[in-house]
């Protein structure tokens, strides 16, 4: 397994735990889904909040510019949050509406 795939899997599994700890604690309930269409638009990750659209998640090693696949999805979708999480990631701050943040942080602020 490449390490691209590995970051995603971690990526996946805190996203997952956060998830069930707010179905556990009685909090609105977060859903996670991986997002694709017929025409291979993909983001690594949807947070649904009440079954809506919440957050775009994309999980990248090293690249910080957002993909095509997630301003698709974000002016489709209209998820207020568009989060890149970079796993190597010198300088974050935004790029258009997209977050770019490390994942150090990013998994950090995650209450679980």
């Amino acid at each position: 397994m490449d390490g691209g795939a590995r970051f995603e899997n971690l990526m996946a599994s805190h996203l997952l735990k956060w998830c069930h700890f707010t179905q556990d604690w009685g909090l609105p309930p977060l859903e996670l889904h991986y997002l694709r269409d017929r025409e291979k638009h993909e983001v690594d990750f949807l947070l649904t909040l009440d079954r809506k659209p919440w957050a775009l998640i994309e999980a990248k090693l090293s690249d910080t510019i957002p993909s095509p696949a997630m301003r698709y999805f974000a002016e489709r979708l209209k998820a207020p949050h568009r989060i890149q999480v970079v796993l190597d990631c010198e300088l974050p701050g935004t790029a258009g509406d997209v977050h770019v943040i490390d994942a150090a942080n990013f998994l950090r602020m995650l209450p679980v």
